[in-house]
């Protein structure tokens, strides 16, 4: 895939989990809509996502935009099964260097610890 490609799909998973929050955003208070994206749609961008975070350049860019804030504030009704371990990978990848994408030490212990973290704040 060329990087073109590959930069207009990172924007398009970006803006499909951002249209909930713009959404919200641009409603007042009183006329907020019990809206959510569906957890399908929402399952279907995180493994696109997924699969271009493989790549370092496109994981610092993600987290250069929020991507980890925009991922922990996805609403609870986006959810399915297997949302947990897969936002965990995501947020590994956004949040390892460089050093990590090519050298396998040390991932167990912390994919079980952010795992465990993740786990506990989306149950919040």
């Amino acid at each position: 895939m060329t990087q073109g490609s590959t930069d207009a799909c990172v924007m398009i998973c970006l803006q499909i989990l951002r249209y909930q929050q713009k959404r919200h955003e641009n409603l007042e208070e009183s006329n907020k809509p019990n809206f959510h994206i569906p957890a399908d749609v929402v399952h279907a961008t995180l493994l696109l996502h997924t699969r271009f975070l493989r790549s370092h350049e496109v994981a610092y860019q993600y987290l250069r935009v929020g991507g980890v804030e925009l991922l922990l504030s996805l609403n609870a009704k986006c959810r399915f099964v297997g949302h947990a371990g897969l936002i965990t990978v995501d947020l590994r990848r956004m949040l390892d260097d460089k050093s990590h994408f090519a050298n396998s030490n040390g991932k167990v212990g912390f994919v079980s610890q952010l795992r465990s973290f993740t786990k506990n704040r989306l149950v919040e």
